[in-house]
């Protein structure tokens, strides 16, 4: 098997979700939803999740309420070290978590999946279909909640990438 036949979810909706995914880091960071210390500076999702809450409204189209109601319904799985094997977990964040902190959960696991390497064992992930809806559905939802804010949607905007 080549190179291109292994990847099985199309390259250009996974360059796509790469490049919305690190702009909207890069707004975050750069319109104060930024955490670490002296040697990391990191996008504070959670902090940025709970100041959207009650601006996000996952009704404002039908394609967002679609997107977000999939992935509340099929999280993704978290990949787990049991006992010095790797394993796979579908647990959901705290349930006292407002939504769209859990939402964004969820959303950092289906990149971490992708990135860290979770996503590229064939035998556990042969399901492309929910891959592919899983990343449509992110996409969406982190293009709206950047959005949201005229601040961090103005740093997405000005995002080199």
């Amino acid at each position: 098997m080549n190179q291109n036949q292994a990847v099985r979810v199309d390259r250009e909706l996974l360059l796509e979700f790469f490049l919305t995914f690190a702009r909207a880091e890069f707004a975050l960071k750069n319109s104060g939803f930024v955490t670490g210390g002296e040697d990391s500076a990191l996008p504070h999702w959670d902090k940025f999740a709970n100041t959207i809450k009650d601006q996000f409204k996952k009704n404002k189209t039908k394609e967002l309420e679609a997107a977000v109601d999939y992935i509340m319904l099929n999280p993704p799985m978290k990949q787990v070290l049991r006992d010095g094997s790797l394993m796979w977990e579908a647990n959901l964040p705290n349930d006292g978590m407002p939504e769209t902190q859990v939402l964004f959960v969820l959303v950092r696991r289906i990149r971490n999946n992708l990135f860290h390497g979770g996503k590229h064992n064939l035998e556990v992930f042969e399901d492309t279909e929910r891959t592919t809806q899983l990343l449509r559905s992110a996409l969406l939802i982190v293009q709206e909640s950047v959005s949201v804010l005229p601040n961090v949607k103005a740093a997405y905007d000005q995002a080199a990438i």
